[in-house]
């Protein structure tokens, strides 16, 4: 795994091309620096997202 990059800590993430999957609709992906689970916007733009098991998030079970 690489340290993470500056540009991780401003929110310009860069998405690993070998992690990027259909998801809802979308795309989703993983910081190719940091790891950090990535969302693809409307506009292409790639943004960080809350992990799906994230603390504090509510199950529908």
């Amino acid at each position: 795994m690489k340290l993470m990059s500056i540009a991780c800590l401003f929110g310009h993430h860069r998405p690993s091309l070998q992690s990027i999957t259909r998801r809802q609709g979308g795309y989703a992906a993983f910081c190719e620096s940091c790891a950090r689970p990535l969302e693809r916007s409307a506009e292409g733009r790639w943004r960080a997202s809350e992990p799906l098991d994230a603390p504090g998030s509510q199950s529908i079970a």
